[in-house]
Parts: C-alpha cells; sequence; structure tokens
C-alpha cells in the first residue's frame, strides 16, 4: 500500500512539472499565427509603399534682352583701334526691343526709320563726344556719330551711352561696321542667334565679328567705306599713306593709280560707281 501511494505522489508531481514547462514556451503554432499577422498586410492597405519624389524638368528659356552698364566717364575718352571707350560708350538698348518682339520690331522692314533720332540731336551731342574724345580733327562731317548697338539690333536710339563720334578714316571704318550690323541683323531674323548674344557680340567687338566673316583689312582706310583714300599732297603721292598696297605707278594727272575722283575733302576714291562715291568724304569734288 505505501508503495502505491508514492507512486500516485511522484506522478502527480511528473504532471505539475509539465504543465509548468509548457506555460513557459509558446505554443508552435501561436506562434507561427503570430508571426504571419506581423509579416502580412492587411487588406485594408495600413502599409503603404514609400512616395517617390521627381525631380522637376528643368527648361531652357530664351533671354529676351540684356542690359549693359551706364557711362562711367564723360571725358578722356580714347577710341582705340576703331572701337570706342567703353567706358564712356558701354552700349544701351532699347527697352521695346526683346526676343519675344523682334517680329513686330526689328525684323519689320522700315522699322528702325521710326525710332532714327533727329540730326540736330546727334550732331549736338557729336560735337561734345568729340571733344570727350579728345580728337584734334572737329569737323563734324569727318565722323559718323554711331549706334555702337545698332538699331537694328535693339539698341538704345538716344542713349548718350550707345552713340559715339566714329571716325571715317578709320582701317575698320563705319562702312565696314555696317556689314556686321547687317550680318547680325539676318542671324537674329532668321533665328541663328539670340538678340542678346548679337547685342553682346557687336557692343564688345564688332570687328572680330567682321574678321571672323570677311577676312582682316590690312591697313589704310577700309574698303569698306566707298574705296576712298587719304592724298598726302594735293596732287597726290604714291607713298603707302594713300592705297593699300602702296600704287606702283602715277597716272598722267599726277593721281594715284587707279583713282576714279577726286572728294570733297582731299581724298581719292577708286570708286567704279558714282553712286556712293566719297559718300563719307563730302561728296564727289570731280570725276577723272
Amino acid at each position: 500500500m505505501k508503495k502505491f501511494l508514492k507512486f500516485i505522489g511522484v506522478a502527480i508531481l511528473a504532471g505539475f512539472f509539465a504543465v509548468a514547462l509548457t506555460g513557459c514556451a509558446p505554443n508552435q503554432a501561436q506562434k507561427s499565427a503570430d508571426t504571419s499577422l506581423t509579416n502580412t498586410p492587411s487588406s485594408t492597405g495600413s502599409t503603404s509603399t514609400p512616395a517617390v519624389i521627381s525631380t522637376p524638368t528643368q527648361t531652357q528659356t530664351t533671354p529676351q534682352s540684356t542690359t549693359f552698364a551706364s557711362p562711367s566717364k564723360t571725358s578722356g575718352c580714347h577710341e582705340s583701334n576703331g572701337l570706342p571707350d567703353s567706358a564712356c560708350t558701354p552700349g544701351a538698348t532699347n527697352s521695346a526691343v526683346t526676343q519675344d518682339t523682334i517680329k513686330s520690331t526689328i525684323c519689320v522692314s522700315g522699322y528702325t526709320a521710326t525710332i532714327r533720332p533727329a540730326t540736330s540731336y546727334t550732331n549736338n551731342l557729336k560735337t561734345q563726344q568729340i571733344v570727350a574724345y579728345g580728337y584734334s580733327d572737329k569737323s563734324l562731317s569727318d565722323y559718323e556719330e554711331d549706334h555702337l548697338i545698332a538699331l537694328e539690333l535693339g539698341g538704345s536710339p538716344t542713349d548718350a551711352g550707345n552713340l559715339w563720334p566714329e571716325p571715317y578714316n578709320l582701317t575698320y571704318s563705319a562702312k565696314a561696321k555696317d556689314k556686321v550690323e547687317n550680318y547680325l541683323h539676318s542671324q537674329v531674323c532668321g533665328g541663328s542667334i539670340n538678340l542678346v548674344d548679337a547685342q553682346k557680340e557687336i557692343a564688345t567687338n564688332w570687328i572680330s565679328v567682321y574678321t571672323a566673316h570677311y577676312g582682316t583689312i590690312s591697313g589704310g582706310s577700309s574698303s569698306d567705306s566707298d574705296d576712298a583714300v587719304t592724298s598726302s599732297t594735293s596732287t597726290g603721292s604714291s607713298s603707302s599713306s594713300i592705297y593699300t598696297p602702296a600704287p606702283t605707278t602715277i597716272n598722267n594727272g599726277g593721281y594715284p593709280a587707279g583713282t576714279s575722283g577726286i572728294c570733297n575733302d582731299g581724298t581719292y576714291t577708286k570708286a567704279v560707281n558714282h553712286q556712293g562715291a566719297c559718300s563719307h568724304h563730302k561728296g564727289v569734288k570731280q570725276w577723272l
């Protein structure tokens, strides 16, 4: 009987230990269920995917206009190889002309005639600026009051910072600059170059544009300034100051070879056509 009771006691204790061990470890099925609930997104979409932030697309815009500095001085100016003093004549633009308005302004035939300033205004300014540039020759007819940024490129018609007395007797003369103005105008209106770039090119160094497209002018007066050549005496001379290259012969009249006429300011012209000859030299005095 005692052995039976002892056996019952041991069995009861073993049962208690089994229950205790079962309570300490989670049921494997329950554990799997819990894991499933933790890792599986809910059907209602409570677990969301992070939003993707897109980078804004950058678009290239064409500059509409540009602003040039105001003149920093009004005296002591110096022309340099056909270019004005940037401190006196930096250039200035017409606010009415932008890249968006070129088709209704500068690209319309006859537009510049509607905004060109009166001769009385430009001659008065020319007189002042000849003094400012320190020229010894005070004759107005020996200079063109030039718009550095041409009207056909959106230059200001009346701003003194865009006007200067350009001498006619330069190697790269006003006529040579006219070719650059016309070239850049055609490029702007044809869509090959934008307005702002053209304005910067002509205001910074128009001569570099000329040489890039038309070649270099070697010494003397530009052939684009109506072929006038300066004489060293009233009867002419064969010195290199007259022609480039210097002529090797003098014609029967005592004038440089190739001379077709005499201009009113004492220069000679080689012009073949009468129209436009001596136009910057007070006109033709005599045809030879």
